[in-house]
């Protein structure tokens, strides 16, 4: 899957190579769909649990320069993934878009900060998730919703539990006027939890996996949102600049190949070594996989024998036949 050659048998694991192509991420990305020579196939940005596995690279020489370097991976901080705890589209009706940030926030300050405070102002604030205060729940009757005050001081994720359990949800805020609402319901100089959040660090792929390998104090940059493995330091991962160019690292879907042997039975006197016939059989058997529920990537073709055909007819049967003639 290795798009520069030079390090194709040097640095590579059994499903991730380097390039030592330098781009930044977003064409990072765009090189590793399109421009692997895997013609059909989805490529992966993300480094494995490699390490977790116990399972590292083939090291030689000509890689020392690549193993010294840090390299993208496919893990980055979304900042714009902002949603709300209650999921139905139904709710919103199209409102679910409406923001009433403080000024110069959503700021994710330190790297931390991906769940939605509001202040006693009406405003909102991201704030670390871990930290312990109020919160707004609310009870919804088709589209009609009460706002409940939760004196209990909580972090996010127990404030939404907590919602969950007693009430709908940790508060979702539609318009200005729901924002009102809930504003009335706090006391001064009071900060409460409502139900807006972001998912922090995912990867490029879509992939759910949960496994992290940061270097200690990392992620702590609050535009670093891009995730890079520092070779020096075993592979471990710094969050960067998204704008940096560096070389990076592609994964891919591993390619499994099983070899059938196919016996056509009938007396037709069709060539089946013609190529036009293998075809058309290639392609007959394809759409009956595809029939059967098999929509996978599947490539499908002959295998030449010592003689060059393909197909040879049973020596056993024809002697049978032979004798029977006689």
């Amino acid at each position: 899957m290795l798009s520069n050659k030079r390090f194709k048998h040097c640095c590579s694991s059994p499903e991730t190579s380097f390039t030592s192509h330098r781009l930044e991420t977003g064409s990072v990305s765009r090189f590793c769909y399109k421009g692997t020579g895997l013609k059909g196939r989805k490529v992966r940005l993300k480094l494995k649990e490699n390490r977790k596995r116990g399972t590292g690279w083939r090291e030689s020489s000509s890689c020392a320069s690549v193993l010294l370097q840090v390299a993208w991976i496919g893990l980055y901080d979304n900042m714009n993934s902002w949603m709300w705890s209650m999921s139905d589209s139904d709710f919103y009706q199209h409102d679910e878009n409406f923001t009433n940030w403080e000024t110069e926030e959503p700021n994710n300050y330190a790297g931390i900060e991906s769940c939605v405070e509001m202040y006693d102002n009406g405003r909102w604030n991201d704030k670390p998730c871990a930290e312990q205060k109020n919160s707004i729940c609310f009870d919804v009757t088709g589209t009609n919703v009460t706002f409940v005050h939760i004196s209990i001081k909580m972090n996010w994720t127990d404030s939404q539990r907590y919602c969950r359990e007693v009430h709908t949800d940790l508060a979702s805020v539609r318009n200005i006027a729901e924002n009102q609402k809930v504003n009335e319901l706090m006391s001064p100089g009071e900060k409460v939890w409502i139900g807006l959040f972001r998912n922090t660090w995912t990867w490029s792929d879509g992939t759910s996996s949960a496994f992290r390998y940061w270097s200690s104090g990392e992620p702590n940059g609050n535009s670093d949102n891009c995730a890079a493995a520092d070779m020096k330091n075993h592979g471990k991962w710094e969050d960067w600049n998204c704008e940096v160019k560096t070389t990076f690292i592609c994964s891919a879907d591993p390619v499994h190949t099983k070899q059938v042997k196919l016996k056509v039975v009938g007396s037709s006197s069709v060539d089946l070594n013609n190529p036009e016939v293998l075809e058309d059989l290639l392609k007959e058997m394809k759409q009956k996989l595809k029939d059967q529920g098999v929509d996978e990537d599947i490539r499908l073709s002959w295998k030449k024998q010592k003689d060059g055909k393909i197909f040879h007819k049973d020596e056993e049967k024809s002697r049978n036949n032979n004798n029977n003639e006689l």
